[in-house]
């Protein structure tokens, strides 16, 4: 457990302040001094949200149109290296 979370902050406003930057940096970088184990949380988050899209997007398409725009989506992420986690 030792490192696992930062050093105790002199004042509670301190407290409050890291805590308000460690929670925003979860949602912006995809880390947190707190937390160590929500590194993968916006990893998860970017492919949900490319997922609920895709099929929102295809509800109402036909077999060789969905195949078309997720060939589109998968050339589009490999192309951008989407994926990569460096």
């Amino acid at each position: 457990m030792a490192g696992m979370v930062p050093a105790r902050p002199a004042t509670w406003t301190d407290a409050l302040h890291h805590l308000y930057f460690a929670i925003l940096s979860t949602w912006k970088d995809g880390g947190n001094s707190y937390d160590k184990i929500h590194s993968a949380l916006i990893w998860l988050l970017n492919g949900s949200f490319w997922i609920y899209l895709t099929i929102l997007a295809t509800t109402r398409a036909t077999l060789r149109g969905r195949t078309l725009v997720v060939s589109l989506l998968f050339l589009f992420s490999w192309v951008t290296g989407n994926g990569n986690l460096s």
